[in-house]
């Protein structure tokens, strides 16, 4: 989850209620409608190039091949049925990006060249890296299901930071997979303001990978800077179709 190993499972709090989805006076939280598409793709996409923590590790691109390779990420989870957006008035201030994942796109997805020239790094470098962990933990193995949530992305418009949105997002988009009948849920942190979201959502950590240790050709593929953070967190939970919606993972899982 970009706002976007194995460790011990944090000894956290549960969410036990379904966080409204009325905020602050008139915020709403709701699932996606077709008539928003465009908007939030407008939102999203300037939010993912400007504040995405690992894109700093990388000269800015100047060909506009990494919005539009960030364009058509976005499009698969906005017609999934399982992302949420944040709206003030008729305004999009906030979105989560989330959709089904399976073991197929995980074991036969294609590695992208990281020295591609006519490649972007940090999407092949991220692509890299989350197929690198998701192949090791196998989760899909772990917790004996063929798909999972992935909860991807997650965006507020700068105005708004500071509300809560990001966790109430990521819990309705959790609230909407657990009623449509999946079993679990995991999310991809690529920074720490995207896995605390998660953890007040009633996430988990499970595994973290630290950011120096993600080597291609012995060296280091995302390197320090002030936005970077330290680690990928991956995070999880078990989902249940009545309330609460979201669960302990780490009691069923043998994490």
């Amino acid at each position: 989850m970009h706002l976007f190993k194995l460790a011990r499972p944090m000894g956290s709090k549960h969410v036990t209620r379904c966080i409204s989805s009325k905020i602050n006076g008139d915020i709403t939280v709701q699932p996606v409608e077709q008539d928003y598409f465009q908007r939030v793709l407008d939102h999203v996409t300037p939010v993912f190039l400007k504040d995405e923590p690992l894109s700093h590790s990388f000269p800015p691109c100047t060909t506009g091949k990494r919005e539009k390779a960030f364009r058509g990420y976005a499009e698969i989870p906005l017609r999934s049925g399982f992302s949420v957006m944040a709206l003030d008035g008729s305004q999009v201030v906030g979105a989560c990006l989330s959709k089904i994942l399976t073991k197929d796109e995980i074991f036969n997805h294609d590695i992208p060249e990281f020295d591609d020239p006519n490649g972007d790094p940090l999407n092949s470098g991220i692509v890299r890296m989350l197929l690198r962990v998701h192949r090791k933990l196998d989760l899909f193995s772990l917790f004996k299901v063929n798909q999972i949530l992935e909860v991807g992305l997650v965006s507020v418009e700068p105005s708004h930071v500071g509300r809560g949105l990001a966790a109430r997002m990521v819990q309705r988009s959790l609230e909407l997979g657990a009623k449509r009948g999946l079993k679990y849920a995991k999310a991809d942190c690529t920074g720490p303001a995207s896995a605390a979201a998660a953890k007040k959502a009633g996430m988990e950590q499970i595994y973290r990978l630290a950011y120096d240790d993600f080597k291609l050709n012995d060296k280091i593929v995302f390197k320090n800077t002030a936005h970077r953070g330290s680690h990928l967190i991956v995070v999880a939970t078990k989902l249940q179709d009545c309330e609460p919606y979201v669960l302990p993972v780490y009691p069923d899982s043998n994490l």
